[in-house]
């Protein structure tokens, strides 16, 4: 995602001598070696291809060290990047406006894992039965995370403002007791937290990205100043995903039993949640960089919808968002 005194005369000039002998020799060990890159990820089932890289080693088999630090939700990823404890962070492209919104981090997407379809969702209890059936009603959404993209969008399909919900701001992990106990009456979701929601009596899926489809977007992103002295890294990482989606073709019930395990679902929950995502390999993503292209649409609409929601106060320009170069790296080695 450390002196001691004898003799005044003799030691105290020499030690700054010894001292920087050996600083350089440190400097110079550690210049041909970088530190791992950290990224902050949290569940989500194009994220356990990441882990799977991981776990087979594909990332050091590319000669790029990656350490993956797994957070409880989307916000906390964000938080952690925008505070510096991290390099990257997955995420979507509301999490990636945000931060270039509330901080100087600048981070900038330089690969798509997958676009959702259908794996992002709202689930109401109840009468509930449509979007329209939300107006006066408790909602749980993950503070500042694609949550309110995606309750924005469902209430604006009805004509609906944001104001006519009560937003009600709950970590993932409280999502389902929070529906359960009567606390909210909805709440804006995703695997693995929705199979454990879809199990409480009487709840349904009233809203998801299959509704609006290709935009959600889940992206890897590196703050822009390590992005530019690690292109290269950033081309390595790119290499490792494509090995991990080629394994897991290759051998889909291990990769599936592995991930699976990870999520804490089943193995056939694991394939319902893949059955509403897209992966990409690195070949599918690059005309989604391409200027005027998909990502460049989607980060315009993102911020106007964020823009509008106060999510955020200004947009980004989608050129100082993308960072196409690493796979164009990857792919010209490849």
């Amino acid at each position: 995602m450390g002196p001691e005194r004898t003799n005044a005369a003799g030691q105290r000039r020499s030690r700054p001598v010894v001292s920087a002998i050996l600083c350089a020799a440190w400097l110079a060990g550690c210049a041909g070696h970088e530190l791992p890159l950290r990224i902050g990820i949290n569940a989500w089932p194009a994220n356990e291809f990441l882990f799977l890289a991981q776990e087979k080693g594909f990332f050091a088999a590319q000669g790029v060290d990656v350490r993956l630090i797994e957070y409880s939700s989307l916000g906390d990823v964000r938080r952690a990047f925008d505070r510096g404890q991290i390099d990257g962070m997955t995420g979507t492209l509301v999490e990636l406006l945000q931060s270039r919104d509330a901080t100087r981090r600048a981070p900038r997407a330089f690969m798509v894992t997958d676009l959702s379809n259908g794996s992002d969702m709202i689930l109401a209890r109840g009468s509930i039965a449509a979007v329209s059936g939300l107006a006066g009603k408790r909602v749980a959404v993950e503070p500042e995370s694609v949550g309110m993209f995606v309750l924005a969008r469902a209430l604006a399909r009805e004509g609906m403002p944001f104001s006519a919900v009560a937003v009600v701001a709950t970590d993932q992990t409280d999502m389902a007791k929070n529906l359960d106990s009567g606390w909210v009456d909805a709440a804006v979701t995703y695997p693995p937290v929705s199979f454990e929601i879809l199990q409480i009596p009487g709840t349904r899926v009233i809203f998801s990205s299959a509704d609006i489809p290709r935009e959600v977007v889940n992206v890897v992103a590196l703050a822009g100043d390590v992005l530019e002295r690690r292109l290269d890294d950033a081309a390595r990482i790119v290499r490792a995903w494509d090995q991990s989606l080629a394994y897991a073709a290759e051998h889909p019930s291990e990769a599936r039993e592995l991930m699976a395990s990870r999520e804490r679902i089943s193995v056939e929950e694991f394939g319902e949640a893949l059955a509403g995502i897209t992966l990409l390999s690195s070949n599918e993503q690059r005309p989604l960089f391409e200027p005027g292209g998909l990502l460049a649409k989607a980060i315009g609409a993102t911020a106007q919808l964020l823009r509008a929601a106060a999510q955020i106060r200004n947009g980004s320009a989608s050129a100082e968002c993308l960072a196409p170069e690493p796979l164009v790296r990857a792919n010209a080695r490849g």
